[in-house]
């Protein structure tokens, strides 16, 4: 659909003026303080008001302002149920004039056509109600009623002529009058429910859910989209344990939504899933419509249950917000969906692994695998780390087909999280990798190339729901390949590199060179655990010896001074050798046969195993004073007042 071209009217409205509330409690709060803010009018419109203390507290609240400004313009009719165990949605728009001048208008005509209730109990017709609702002409009276509401459209058509129709948000007010054959909303979903388009996902919710034949038959005979539906479980119907006939109705619309199941099974072109909303102690009314479009966010807001009764007899009315806005569409998620979810990630505001609920975004989350009792690693987490935090050996298990008490999945779960977990949860976090300006810049992240499939700023025809399925499988894919890469390469490798560090004296009594045959062994991935392991961290093991793999020589490579050090070692090659070749080297050295020693010393090579190892003999007492010489030389400093 294209929904910035709607033929209904537009109203532009800002991201920040909207505002979704999630509990009816903070609903309640709303309406205080908004009522005790108003300064020329306060309009509320539910179908009853209760006589509850909450209701009671509203109706002071009114009484105040009244007494506090005598020019105060009020109507409401509000119950107790709406503020306390009721799962409803709630969104305030702010500074919207257009939108509530309209509503506001429109209430004014229908109660001009309404009758008005007296003190002594009796009812009235309106002052202005020229034709009697029930005892007049029924047709002439249903005209009326309909040209009052299409001049309330046509004066929002008017205040809005002049506003900016290039913004990326729009409210469309939707008038559902059935009897005055005014049917906004009715044709616009008749429209939505016939749309072919596999773009297109919509979900629908309803605490009394009752779709009219013309809408079943679009949706299952017509449209091609994906849909989910969310109703009330039958213990949170508003009439789960009534007294009478009523005890009937939540097994009634059990019933219902069972046929529409059947339907949907009987439907050879998709299958449409249907959840209950069940919460002890609560009912459900949440009704509305989310949809996401081609990188269009829209919702319904409003009254509908979809029934015949909402289509033809009720008289209500709605707003469809829809969006291009991306902060907008990143907060938009409503409650009662979420609710209604085995597992919500990344949105609802919650964690809670009981509840399967794992969000990161709220104030007052600091968490960390740290916090949680389970790694040694103090990054905040972001919803992707809570998710592997709780399930991430499963998975490895799951994906390898071993058991969770295989050795190798608690030393994988580690091993992941520091290589490939935790820097997605530093970037989502806006954690940086080190301190200060960078000098140079590194485009090959994960995130990065996560951020590379964000649809760019010139790009119109581009599918999100699409990009989004590419980057799930490039993260996806990427995890795997280091998993395959732990449990194929780098666990073979292990052993290796343990037998290195236990026949180390042999090499040299020293214990401090060690030996491989093989260069492309991943040992500096094992050693600091293995050191660490065998309570080796004090013996001070300085170089690795390793066959090259690319010619019939050896190298000798300086250790790293921590796991997570790149170019910090724990004794680089003496200065004097480094940048040397050959025989200079040779001469140098005072070994024959040697390659090369690195400008930075980090690494040398020799033409045979032998030889290699006497280089690093060598090397170490240079290594060793030249060390003590600049430890020296910086308390030096630091004992001068100089920089460091």
């Amino acid at each position: 659909m294209d929904w910035f071209n709607l033929d209904l009217p537009a109203i532009p409205v800002r991201e920040e003026s909207i505002q979704i509330i999630n509990e009816p409690s903070e609903f309640y709060e709303v309406l205080i303080d908004e009522t005790k803010r108003a300064e020329k009018r306060v309009f509320w419109s539910s179908l009853y008001l209760g006589e509850g203390q909450l209701e009671k507290l509203l109706v002071s609240t009114l009484d105040e302002a009244l007494t506090r400004n005598d020019r105060l313009e009020m109507t409401a009719n509000l119950s107790d149920s709406y503020f306390t165990n009721r799962q409803d949605r709630y969104i305030l728009f702010k500074n919207v004039p257009e939108l509530a001048n309209f509503f506001c208008d429109v209430i004014a005509e229908v109660s001009k056509s309404s009758f008005v209730l007296q003190p002594d109990g009796s009812a009235i017709p309106h002052r202005e109600c020229e034709v009697h609702p029930f005892l007049g002409d029924s047709v002439e009276y249903r005209r009326r009623f309909q040209k009052q509401i299409e001049g309330c459209i046509e004066r929002l058509k008017v205040s809005i002529r002049s506003m900016n129709q290039g913004a990326d948000t729009f409210l469309y007010p939707l008038l559902q009058m059935g009897p005055f054959n005014i049917h906004q909303e009715y044709d616009f979903l008749k429209r939505l429910f016939e749309t072919k388009t596999s773009a297109l996902e919509i979900i629908m919710a309803s605490g009394y859910f009752n779709c009219i034949d013309e809408y079943i038959e679009r949706i299952f005979g017509v449209g091609e989209y994906g849909m989910e539906v969310l109703v009330a479980a039958p213990e949170a119907n508003g009439f789960f344990g009534a007294a009478g006939a009523s005890k009937y109705v939540p097994s009634m619309y059990s019933w219902i939504a069972k046929d529409f199941l059947k339907i949907s099974g009987r439907n050879s072109k998709r299958q449409i899933d249907l959840r209950e909303y069940k919460r002890p102690g609560w009912t459900f009314h949440a009704k509305g419509l989310w949809m996401c479009d081609e990188g269009v966010a829209a919702t319904l807001i409003g009254s509908s249950n979809y029934g015949y009764r909402s289509v033809h007899r009720d008289l209500e009315a709605q707003v469809l917000l829809v969006t291009k806005n991306e902060k907008l569409k990143s907060r938009s998620r409503d409650p009662a969906v979420l609710d209604a979810c085995d597992v919500v990630v990344d949105v609802g505001g919650v964690y809670s692994h009981d509840k399967k609920r794992y969000d990161h975004h709220q104030k007052d989350f600091d968490n960390s695998m740290q916090s949680l009792g389970i790694l040694d690693f103090s990054t905040k987490l972001s919803s992707a780390g809570l998710i592997y935090a709780h399930y991430g050996r499963a998975i490895i298990a799951e994906v390898l087909k071993i058991d969770q008490d295989d050795p190798r999945v608690n030393i994988f779960y580690r091993r992941l999280y520091e290589t490939f977990v935790e820097q997605i949860d530093a970037v989502d976090n806006g954690i940086q990798q080190y301190d200060g300006v960078p000098r140079y810049l590194s485009s090959d992240s994960i995130s990065a190339r996560v951020g590379g499939l964000n649809p760019n700023w010139n790009e119109d025809d581009v599918n999100p729901n699409a990009r989004f399925t590419d980057a799930m499988k490039l993260v996806g894919g990427t995890f795997l390949e280091h998993l395959h890469y732990l449990n194929g390469v780098w666990w073979p490798a292990r052993q290796i590199v343990v037998e290195s560090v236990k026949n180390r004296e042999a090499i040299d009594p020293s214990g401090r060179i060690l030996t491989m045959e093989n260069g492309g062994v991943p040992w500096k991935e094992h050693f600091f655990d293995i050191e660490e392991t065998l309570g080796l961290t004090g013996s001070r093991m300085t170089y690795m010896l390793f066959g090259d793999s690319t010619s019939s020589g050896w190298r000798v490579q300086a250790i790293p001074s921590d796991r997570r050090a790149n170019f910090q070692n724990r004794g680089p090659l003496p200065k004097k050798w480094r940048g040397l070749r050959d025989e200079e080297l040779s001469s140098v050295v005072g070994v024959e046969g040697c390659v090369f020693v690195h400008m930075t010393g980090f690494i040398g090579g020799h033409k045979t195993r032998e030889g290699a190892i006497e280089m690093a003999r060598r090397a170490l007492p240079i290594v060793d004073k030249e060390m003590e010489e600049e430890v020296a030389e910086k308390k030096a400093k630091l004992g001068s007042g100089d920089d460091a």
